[in-house]
């Protein structure tokens, strides 16, 4: 999450939808100009200049990354609230929980290319089925998605220049660091993954995402 008193806006991050890489491309309008290095890992950071969540193992007994509109409403005033831009990412969540699966199984050092296709096929269906994850909540305050734009994955380049036009900061595409590239398997498609019913189980457990960001199953 980040709150810039210096360029007005808030930044929703949500799960497995590049939200690492935004926020650090962003964050520096939150901390004293000059001050800012590009880091994974990030303590929290609560200045005049704005509010930065902490970040992996870094510091956040106040702040954390992921937190909600609903809390991140908590920490500014209705004058800021109403001002400042708002925005996150949106991802196609057929695609977001395969990049969450195989984030899974890495951060459990599971090696899933030992498995079989059946395997790989019931394991990812386990995940799927054990926990929502839908971003619904993360980006809604009082039942209503609360954010000014939504960059989608996508398009991430294209949105992070729509945001950066909107702040009046300059675009710079090649700063943009890429975090936790390269984790998931590219030789295993969606095909691979996903049954009929299971499909059908996303589209039915994730139907308001679906609906009203209008995303699709895509093979």
């Amino acid at each position: 999450m980040l709150v810039s008193h210096r360029k007005k806006f808030i930044f929703v991050k949500t799960s497995k939808t590049a939200g690492t890489s935004v926020e650090s491309y962003f964050e520096k309008y939150c901390l004293a100009e000059g001050s800012w290095e590009e880091q994974h890992d990030r303590d929290q950071h609560i200045s005049s200049f704005g509010l930065v969540g902490g970040r992996g193992s870094g510091k956040h007994d106040i702040l954390h990354s992921h937190m909600p509109a609903s809390s991140i409403r908590k920490l500014v005033t209705n004058e800021q609230w109403d001002e400042y831009f708002k925005f996150s990412v949106i991802r196609n969540p057929f695609d977001r929980l395969v990049s969450r699966y195989f984030f899974k199984k890495y951060k459990n050092n599971e090696d899933v290319g030992k498995l079989s296709k059946d395997e790989l096929r019931r394991d990812f269906e386990k995940v799927v089925r054990g926990q929502n994850f839908s971003i619904i909540n993360t980006l809604s305050l009082n039942k209503e998605v609360s954010m000014d734009y939504l960059i989608r994955y996508e398009n991430l380049l294209d949105g992070i220049q729509y945001v950066c036009n909107r702040i009046n900061v300059a675009f710079v595409p090649e700063a943009i660091p890429f975090f936790k590239s390269g984790i998931r398997k590219k030789m295993i498609k969606s095909k691979d993954l996903y049954s009929d019913k299971l499909i059908d189980y996303v589209n039915k457990n994730y139907a308001e995402e679906m609906s009203l960001f209008g995303y699709e199953y895509l093979d």
